[in-house]
Protein backbone atom coordinates (compact mmCIF):
# COMPACT_ATOMS: atom_id res chain seq x y z
CA UNK A 1 0.00 0.00 0.00
CA UNK A 2 2.89 2.37 0.74
CA UNK A 3 3.69 1.95 -2.83
CA UNK A 4 0.18 2.63 -4.66
CA UNK A 5 -1.78 6.23 -5.03
CA UNK A 6 -4.56 5.60 -3.17
CA UNK A 7 -6.14 8.40 -3.07
CA UNK A 8 -9.77 9.47 -4.52
CA UNK A 9 -8.49 10.77 -7.96
CA UNK A 10 -6.82 7.83 -9.10
CA UNK A 11 -8.71 4.83 -7.94
CA UNK A 12 -10.15 4.50 -11.39
CA UNK A 13 -7.32 4.55 -13.53
CA UNK A 14 -5.48 2.40 -10.79
CA UNK A 15 -8.27 -0.25 -11.44
CA UNK A 16 -8.62 0.15 -14.96
CA UNK A 17 -4.98 -0.33 -15.36
CA UNK A 18 -5.12 -3.34 -13.52
CA UNK A 19 -8.00 -5.08 -15.38
CA UNK A 20 -5.57 -4.62 -18.56
CA UNK A 21 -3.73 -7.93 -17.24
CA UNK A 22 -7.44 -9.60 -16.54
CA UNK A 23 -8.65 -8.78 -19.99
CA UNK A 24 -5.31 -10.49 -21.81
CA UNK A 25 -5.83 -13.34 -19.58
CA UNK A 26 -9.55 -13.50 -20.70
CA UNK A 27 -8.91 -13.02 -24.15
CA UNK A 28 -6.44 -16.06 -24.01
CA UNK A 29 -8.31 -18.48 -22.37
CA UNK A 30 -11.26 -17.54 -23.85
CA UNK A 31 -12.01 -20.92 -26.05
CA UNK A 32 -10.03 -23.30 -23.51
CA UNK A 33 -10.00 -24.88 -20.59
CA UNK A 34 -8.80 -23.19 -17.48
CA UNK A 35 -7.63 -26.12 -15.15
CA UNK A 36 -4.79 -24.70 -13.20
CA UNK A 37 -2.91 -21.11 -12.29
CA UNK A 38 0.06 -19.88 -10.66
CA UNK A 39 0.59 -16.76 -8.94
CA UNK A 40 4.31 -15.99 -7.90
CA UNK A 41 4.40 -13.40 -5.44
CA UNK A 42 0.89 -13.27 -4.96
CA UNK A 43 1.00 -11.06 -1.52
CA UNK A 44 -2.13 -11.25 0.20
CA UNK A 45 -4.42 -10.42 -3.27
CA UNK A 46 -5.12 -6.69 -2.02
CA UNK A 47 -6.47 -5.58 -4.66
CA UNK A 48 -10.49 -6.79 -5.86
CA UNK A 49 -8.82 -6.69 -9.42
CA UNK A 50 -6.36 -8.96 -8.57
CA UNK A 51 -9.03 -11.84 -7.89
CA UNK A 52 -10.13 -11.56 -11.41
CA UNK A 53 -6.66 -12.74 -13.03
CA UNK A 54 -8.20 -16.46 -11.28
CA UNK A 55 -11.39 -16.44 -11.81
CA UNK A 56 -12.00 -18.50 -14.37
CA UNK A 57 -9.53 -21.35 -13.73
CA UNK A 58 -10.62 -24.48 -11.76
CA UNK A 59 -7.83 -24.79 -9.08
CA UNK A 60 -5.28 -22.01 -7.88
CA UNK A 61 -2.04 -21.87 -6.53
CA UNK A 62 -0.42 -19.20 -4.44
CA UNK A 63 3.29 -18.63 -3.93
CA UNK A 64 4.80 -16.59 -1.34
CA UNK A 65 8.20 -16.10 0.83
CA UNK A 66 6.12 -14.00 3.45
CA UNK A 67 3.48 -16.53 5.26
CA UNK A 68 1.47 -14.28 6.75
CA UNK A 69 0.84 -12.70 2.87
CA UNK A 70 -0.37 -16.27 2.20
CA UNK A 71 -2.37 -16.21 5.51
CA UNK A 72 -4.51 -12.86 4.16
CA UNK A 73 -4.65 -14.40 0.65
CA UNK A 74 -6.62 -17.40 2.35
CA UNK A 75 -9.12 -15.18 3.07
CA UNK A 76 -10.28 -14.39 -0.31
CA UNK A 77 -9.33 -17.28 -2.39
CA UNK A 78 -11.15 -20.36 -3.77
CA UNK A 79 -11.72 -22.64 -0.95
CA UNK A 80 -9.77 -25.31 -3.39
CA UNK A 81 -7.04 -23.11 -3.46
CA UNK A 82 -2.84 -24.54 -2.80
CA UNK A 83 -0.66 -21.72 -0.71
CA UNK A 84 2.98 -22.48 -1.69
CA UNK A 85 5.62 -20.76 1.11
CA UNK A 86 8.60 -20.74 -1.15
CA UNK A 87 10.98 -18.31 -3.24
CA UNK A 88 10.51 -17.55 -6.76
CA UNK A 89 14.09 -18.75 -7.39
CA UNK A 90 13.90 -21.56 -5.64
CA UNK A 91 10.75 -22.70 -7.43
CA UNK A 92 10.89 -25.51 -9.72
CA UNK A 93 8.63 -27.63 -11.51
CA UNK A 94 7.63 -29.19 -14.98
CA UNK A 95 4.52 -28.71 -17.73
CA UNK A 96 1.96 -28.43 -15.05
CA UNK A 97 0.20 -24.57 -15.13
CA UNK A 98 -1.65 -23.29 -17.95
CA UNK A 99 -1.17 -20.00 -16.58
CA UNK A 100 1.50 -18.44 -14.34
CA UNK A 101 1.01 -14.50 -13.00
CA UNK A 102 4.12 -12.91 -11.69
CA UNK A 103 2.57 -9.66 -10.77
CA UNK A 104 4.98 -6.67 -10.17
CA UNK A 105 7.32 -9.22 -8.49
CA UNK A 106 10.39 -10.02 -10.72
CA UNK A 107 12.05 -6.90 -10.45
CA UNK A 108 12.15 -7.12 -6.89
CA UNK A 109 14.60 -10.50 -7.48
CA UNK A 110 18.24 -10.16 -7.77
CA UNK A 111 19.25 -8.97 -11.21
CA UNK A 112 21.16 -11.99 -12.19
CA UNK A 113 17.95 -14.68 -10.93
CA UNK A 114 15.78 -13.03 -12.35
CA UNK A 115 16.53 -14.97 -15.68
CA UNK A 116 16.68 -18.34 -13.94
CA UNK A 117 12.91 -17.28 -12.61
CA UNK A 118 11.70 -16.62 -15.62
CA UNK A 119 12.96 -19.58 -17.36
CA UNK A 120 11.77 -21.92 -14.31
CA UNK A 121 8.29 -20.68 -14.87
CA UNK A 122 8.18 -21.13 -18.71
CA UNK A 123 9.46 -24.71 -17.58
CA UNK A 124 6.44 -25.15 -14.97
CA UNK A 125 3.99 -24.15 -18.02
CA UNK A 126 1.86 -26.86 -20.07
CA UNK A 127 2.98 -26.67 -23.74
CA UNK A 128 0.43 -23.46 -25.05
CA UNK A 129 0.73 -22.47 -21.50
CA UNK A 130 1.17 -18.61 -20.63
CA UNK A 131 3.00 -16.88 -18.44
CA UNK A 132 2.39 -13.01 -17.26
CA UNK A 133 4.70 -10.76 -15.95
CA UNK A 134 4.29 -7.29 -14.81
CA UNK A 135 7.42 -4.80 -15.22
CA UNK A 136 8.99 -1.95 -15.63
CA UNK A 137 10.74 0.12 -17.95
CA UNK A 138 14.32 1.07 -17.22
CA UNK A 139 14.24 3.71 -19.89
CA UNK A 140 10.83 5.24 -18.89
CA UNK A 141 10.22 9.19 -19.63
CA UNK A 142 9.90 9.64 -15.73
CA UNK A 143 12.52 6.99 -15.14
CA UNK A 144 15.39 9.59 -16.87
CA UNK A 145 13.00 12.83 -15.65
CA UNK A 146 13.47 11.62 -12.45
CA UNK A 147 16.80 9.80 -12.07
CA UNK A 148 18.57 12.19 -9.76
CA UNK A 149 16.06 13.35 -7.54
CA UNK A 150 15.32 9.30 -7.20
CA UNK A 151 18.91 8.55 -6.56
CA UNK A 152 18.72 11.60 -3.69
CA UNK A 153 15.35 10.53 -2.39
CA UNK A 154 16.65 6.47 -2.16
CA UNK A 155 19.12 8.10 0.21
CA UNK A 156 17.01 9.80 2.35
CA UNK A 157 14.22 7.35 2.83
CA UNK A 158 13.68 5.55 6.22
CA UNK A 159 14.95 1.61 6.07
CA UNK A 160 10.44 0.90 6.14
CA UNK A 161 9.97 2.40 2.41
CA UNK A 162 13.60 0.40 1.24
CA UNK A 163 13.17 -2.45 -1.14
CA UNK A 164 15.90 -3.61 -3.53
CA UNK A 165 14.47 -2.71 -7.05
CA UNK A 166 16.42 -3.37 -10.18
CA UNK A 167 14.74 -3.75 -14.13
CA UNK A 168 16.70 -4.61 -17.49
CA UNK A 169 15.79 -2.67 -20.49
CA UNK A 170 13.30 -3.84 -23.01
CA UNK A 171 15.65 -5.89 -25.00
CA UNK A 172 16.44 -8.21 -22.24
CA UNK A 173 13.62 -10.35 -22.85
CA UNK A 174 15.06 -10.98 -26.37
CA UNK A 175 16.96 -14.21 -25.23
CA UNK A 176 13.95 -16.08 -24.13
CA UNK A 177 12.96 -16.48 -27.61
CA UNK A 178 13.85 -19.36 -27.85
CA UNK A 179 10.79 -21.72 -28.35
CA UNK A 180 8.68 -19.50 -26.90
CA UNK A 181 6.38 -16.75 -28.15
CA UNK A 182 6.65 -13.11 -26.93
CA UNK A 183 4.13 -10.58 -27.19
CA UNK A 184 4.38 -7.09 -25.28
CA UNK A 185 1.61 -4.86 -24.02
CA UNK A 186 1.19 -1.50 -22.08
CA UNK A 187 0.00 -1.81 -18.49
CA UNK A 188 0.66 1.62 -17.29
CA UNK A 189 2.00 4.62 -17.96
CA UNK A 190 2.52 6.43 -14.83
CA UNK A 191 3.61 5.27 -11.68
CA UNK A 192 2.12 6.39 -8.05
CA UNK A 193 5.03 8.72 -7.67
CA UNK A 194 4.37 10.98 -10.72
CA UNK A 195 0.64 10.42 -10.16
CA UNK A 196 1.12 11.75 -6.56
CA UNK A 197 3.35 14.78 -7.75
CA UNK A 198 1.89 15.97 -10.55
CA UNK A 199 -1.91 15.04 -10.02
CA UNK A 200 -4.16 16.89 -8.05
CA UNK A 201 -6.74 15.10 -5.94
CA UNK A 202 -9.54 16.79 -7.55
CA UNK A 203 -12.20 16.38 -10.62
CA UNK A 204 -9.47 18.27 -12.74
CA UNK A 205 -7.12 15.13 -11.96
CA UNK A 206 -9.17 12.39 -12.88
CA UNK A 207 -10.06 13.87 -16.12
CA UNK A 208 -6.69 13.93 -16.80
CA UNK A 209 -5.97 10.27 -15.99
CA UNK A 210 -9.09 9.46 -17.64
CA UNK A 211 -7.86 10.90 -20.67
CA UNK A 212 -4.20 9.37 -20.43
CA UNK A 213 -5.82 5.51 -20.20
CA UNK A 214 -7.23 6.89 -23.28
CA UNK A 215 -4.17 7.88 -24.91
CA UNK A 216 -2.56 4.77 -23.59
CA UNK A 217 -5.45 2.19 -25.59
CA UNK A 218 -4.75 4.63 -28.67
CA UNK A 219 -0.84 4.51 -28.75
CA UNK A 220 -0.12 1.28 -27.22
CA UNK A 221 3.61 0.64 -28.85
CA UNK A 222 4.18 4.02 -27.50
CA UNK A 223 3.13 3.40 -24.23
CA UNK A 224 5.09 0.32 -24.20
CA UNK A 225 8.43 1.89 -25.05
CA UNK A 226 7.82 5.49 -23.01
CA UNK A 227 5.60 4.70 -20.08
CA UNK A 228 6.35 2.79 -16.78
CA UNK A 229 5.17 -0.66 -16.37
CA UNK A 230 4.06 -3.11 -19.31
CA UNK A 231 3.28 -6.67 -19.69
CA UNK A 232 5.02 -9.38 -21.07
CA UNK A 233 3.44 -12.23 -22.55
CA UNK A 234 4.96 -15.48 -23.02
CA UNK A 235 3.27 -18.37 -24.50
CA UNK A 236 5.13 -21.94 -24.24
CA UNK A 237 5.21 -23.41 -27.68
Amino acid sequence: MLWEDNREVAKKYVSKCRLRLAELIDASFNERKCNLSLDVGCGPIQYAEYEQYYNRFNQNHFMDISQQALNEAKKVAKPNSKFICNSAVNFKDKNTYDIIIINHVLYHIDKIDQSIVVRNLIEALKNDGKLYITYTNKYSIWNIIFYIPQIIFNLLKSKKRKIYFYTHPIKWWDQFENKIKINKYPLRSISSRESKLLIPNNNLGKKILNFLFNLEKKFPKFFLHHGTYYIIEITKK
